[in-house]
């Protein structure tokens, strides 16, 4: 279970999350993205998703985003990501072991939508059972 806290600087800003990314990009994040960039995905496994350069996302600058604002909805729904076994899960990769419940909240958000626009834009089909099953685990 993920501990929740009420206060607390949430992300470590180690940019783990964005080396040797693989961030499934949905069709509006293309679109966003390309006013920035035409040459920001790649296509691989059924999916657009970031480029990465050197092993980092093309996005990451001296390791900070450049596109913040614009990052991808699964980057607004990061350290969560929905696993196909486990559902929605901390990602295993990011350190921080602990998340504001205020923010909780945010990236399970963003990740529903993240997993809509997926379903409508690659035919992809969320198990939405355990999707449930496994946000209500977390609280």
């Amino acid at each position: 279970m993920i501990k929740l806290l009420e206060n607390f600087e949430f992300c470590k800003k180690c940019t783990k999350c964005c080396t040797k990314t693989e961030m499934i990009l949905t069709l509006n994040d293309l679109k966003r993205l390309k006013k920035v960039s035409e040459e920001f995905y790649t296509y691989s496994n059924g999916f657009y998703r970031l480029k990465n350069v050197n092993g980092k996302c093309i996005f990451l600058e001296n390791n900070i985003c450049k596109i913040y604002e614009l990052r991808p909805m699964g980057c607004r729904a990061y350290p969560l990501v929905y696993d196909e076994r486990r559902g929605v899960i901390l990602d295993d990769d990011c350190p921080l072991k602990t998340i504001p419940k205020k923010e909780l909240l945010k990236g399970v958000k963003e990740l529903l939508i993240a997993l809509k626009e997926i379903e409508r834009d690659y035919g992809y089909k969320v198990n939405w059972d355990l999707f449930r099953r496994s946000v209500n685990s977390i609280f």
